[in-house]
């Protein structure tokens, strides 16, 4: 079962409009006479490296399986075993109050984390604070937003099917 994460419909209006703003704020840099060859290269490369940067970390939907909960995003995954969690419930409040947290995770990677007196320490993996489901498990707390959010909580909590 695929469940799309909640980007309402505003958010792409938002999206174009601040693309927009950037391209004409970049090609007013590009075209200026005053400005060196030296800045209008690194205008171009630091728009170029948040683009980048950022685009992985964009969560698009979520997948549940017999066996795995996939968190599907632009170029990576997260994959978590049904087996690990323990229970998955609609939170509208999840966010509340969240301070966020820098930590490392493996080799040159930064995670963030979020901290809120509600949930302790989790992490998030939404595309706007909306529809929040809480999924807990052995040793995690994650935070996400599917458009179908009693759905997607109730379908993660069925029991898988466990042959033999």
């Amino acid at each position: 079962m695929n469940y799309p994460a909640y980007w309402p419909e505003y958010t792409v209006v938002y999206l174009v409009l601040g693309g927009g703003a950037v391209f004409v704020s970049l090609l007013l840099v590009l075209t200026a006479q005053r400005f060196s060859l030296a800045l209008k290269g690194v205008a171009l490369l630091l728009v170029i490296l948040v683009a980048v940067v950022l685009a992985p970390f964009s969560t698009r939907s979520y997948e549940i399986t017999e066996d795995k909960l996939i968190i599907h995003r632009l170029g990576l995954a997260r994959e978590i075993k049904r087996a690990d969690i323990i229970d998955a419930q609609v939170l509208p409040s999840a966010m509340d109050r969240a301070q966020r947290l820098w930590r490392f995770g493996d080799i040159l990677r930064f995670q963030v984390h979020f901290r809120n007196n509600q949930l302790g320490e989790f992490q998030a993996f939404l595309s706007l604070p909306k529809n929040l489901v809480v999924i807990r498990g052995i040793d995690f707390v994650y935070v996400v937003s599917p458009v179908l959010a009693d759905s997607f909580a109730r379908d993660l909590m069925l029991p898988t099917w466990r042959g033999g």
